[in-house]
């Protein structure tokens, strides 16, 4: 088997290179990590924030064929149910602004649940970072989380004939604002700045205790991920449910 993993900046992806051995490489200009899991080749690939990065990313790397395509990374949560750290398998995804969506395999949803994650009807993608707790409140009755890629690589891998999910790990509850403005650090590959991350403190000292709390909440949530994605590409390398 051959499964493609995206996430879309390196923090979302970081302790899952430590829990296990990858080797970097580049997939068409784009930046990808490789490892064997219970036989079957995983293709981690940083694809850059927001849906244009998405796609340019997810489109080079479709040329391996893939057997499945998981669209992984940090979420919003839109509903006070959900906490920091959940790891939630979305069986829609919706584009902000339209009435486009997309759906994810109903099998590879049906194995996320066995390995302990939470279904929920539908994520919500679009073209802008979702900063604050009103603006989540807005959102909340069209889905369950927030998140700006899954809607645009479902898509394409649909468009291929592959087998896709979106699964997110929740970084940001739907009462919490976020410290700053990430927008405004995002380089043109779609990666965050990280000198900018750096002079932020700097920027606005009343700011700090709120900006450390994000990155331990985020910190906690990609490690969840990890831990999730290892047990489910073992589990779906075993049973070959695609």
């Amino acid at each position: 088997m051959n499964v493609i993993v995206t996430f879309a900046v390196h923090s979302e992806l970081a302790p899952w290179l430590r829990l296990r051995r990858f080797r970097r490489r580049a997939v068409d200009g784009w930046t990808s990590y490789e490892t064997t899991i219970a036989g079957t080749a995983v293709h981690a690939l940083l694809t850059g924030i927001g849906p244009s990065h998405a796609k340019g990313a997810i489109r080079a790397a479709l040329g391996s064929r893939p057997d499945a395509v998981l669209a992984s990374g940090l979420a919003g949560a839109l509903k006070p149910s959900f906490r920091v750290g959940d790891v939630l398998a979305a069986r829609h995804v919706h584009f902000e602004g339209t009435d486009q969506y997309v759906s994810s395999s109903k099998e590879l949803v049906d194995l996320a649940i066995e390995c302990g994650a939470k279904a929920v009807d539908s994520f919500i993608s679009g073209n802008t970072i979702v900063r604050t707790a009103e603006e989540k409140t807005v959102l909340s009755s069209l889905a369950d989380a927030v998140d700006m890629e899954s809607f645009t690589i479902l898509t394409e891998a649909r468009r291929s004939g592959v087998p896709a999910i979106a699964l997110r790990s929740i970084s940001d509850t739907s009462e919490c604002d976020l410290p700053c403005d990430f927008s405004k650090m995002v380089d043109e590959r779609g990666q965050m700045r990280m000198w900018r991350m750096a002079i932020e403190p700097l920027r606005a000292p009343q700011r700090i205790p709120a900006l450390i709390r994000f990155a331990l909440a985020s910190h906690r949530a990609a490690s969840r991920l990890a831990w999730f994605l290892d047990r489910y590409l073992e589990v779906l390398a075993h049973t070959r449910r695609l």
